[in-house]
């Protein structure tokens, strides 16, 4: 029987530091990405939505091009500002708010598939509306080319030193408005899931491919790590000789893990810092907003699990002062079955006669 006990014991000990760390890493992941409210509030705090609507179109889907042509070049302060003014950051907050509680949906089995539109109808013609008008105002201001210079009706309004014989700002304006309206810009005037691609030209479901199993078998995870703890930590007191001693190894284990996690997540807090400032340089004006989102992440990530070694801490000082201002039950030690010993007698008077 005690070899039983050792064993149990033994086992349970040695796997339940293991649980104790797995445990404080999974609630603290749930705690910050369970919510979508949390994804959001990283986002606009990083800044995303106030980046140049040009930077994030072609970060979102480097494969769509803004308008039908190439005459219309992205990098012009006139064509960004019109893009700007047609994108505001609200819109673009709001409209990535519907996508992101429709992955949170689809990842939680509320959704059997990743299905979002997303509408940018507005967006699309008051940009064309924008553009249109800065190409009149430009054009109207240019002079009349030279009779020897070539004849062309084309010109591109924002780089052309000159207009044409015969080309008047209306029909700048014309070619501009109806370039976008038949761009690939919004396709359809809605950004589904598929439409929003990475460098590898894989659609957002299929980036996302696996989010679904990870999140089930990380609920899955954190609920048995959960009730192991407590299994594994009864198992010890309960088979530990006296009940004491296991309890208050409990106690030494709680406040072992609790202040070696403390270091740990503080240490490794200075460190993911400097990491992903270094990896920012030299990116995007998004990427840089994205991997701030992160950091923001991570930084949630972090008080979660100083708050959870401080909770082990805690506990772990409870059961000890417990301990300390309990009295242990005294141990009877049984009699042995084959001592044969007769009681003793007590000390007889002898009289003297």
């Amino acid at each position: 029987m005690n070899i039983i006990r050792k064993i149990i014991v033994g086992l349970s000990w040695s796997i339940l530091p293991l649980l104790i760390v797995s445990f404080g890493i999974l609630l603290s992941a749930w705690l910050t990405l369970s919510n979508p409210g949390h994804v959001k509030s990283a986002l606009k705090e990083s800044g995303l939505y106030s980046t140049s609507a040009t930077d994030l179109l072609s970060t979102i889907s480097p494969a769509t091009p803004v308008t039908s042509s190439n005459d219309i070049d992205l990098n012009n302060p006139t064509v960004s500002s019109a893009l700007s003014k047609a994108l505001p950051s609200n819109l673009v907050e709001n409209q990535s708010g519907k996508a992101i509680d429709n992955v949170y949906a689809w990842m939680k089995g509320d959704s059997d598939k990743l299905s979002f539109s997303l509408d940018f109808s507005e967006a699309k013609k008051n940009f064309a509306t924008y553009l249109s008008a800065e190409a009149y105002a430009r054009v109207n201001t240019l002079p009349t080319c030279p009779v020897s210079s070539s004849l062309t009706l084309d010109v591109d309004p924002f780089t052309a030193t000159c207009k044409p014989i015969g080309v008047t700002a209306d029909m700048a304006a014309a070619k501009i408005y109806q370039e976008v309206e038949e761009g690939n810009l919004f396709n359809n005037s809605r950004l589904t899931a598929s439409d929003i691609t990475n460098d590898q030209g894989k659609d957002l479901s299929q980036q996302l491919s696996s989010a679904p199993s990870i999140y089930e078998r990380s609920v899955q995870g954190l609920i048995l790590s959960g009730i192991f703890i407590v299994v594994l930590s009864a198992a010890i007191i309960w088979f530990s000789t006296p009940k004491r001693q296991g309890a208050k190894r409990i106690a030494g284990l709680f406040l072992t893990v609790g202040i070696c996690g403390s270091i740990f997540g503080i240490a490794l807090s200075a460190f993911t810092d400097k990491f992903i400032n270094s990896f920012a340089k030299g990116s995007g004006e998004v990427r840089v907003t994205l991997l701030k989102a992160i950091d923001l992440l991570l930084g949630d990530m972090k008080k979660w699990w100083l708050m959870y070694t401080i909770g082990l801490i805690v506990a772990g000082l409870v059961i000890r002062v417990i301990m300390h201002f309990t009295k242990a039950t005294p141990t009877v030690e049984p009699k042995p079955e084959n001592d044969t010993t007769p009681p003793s007698q007590p000390p007889t008077e002898q009289t003297s006669i």
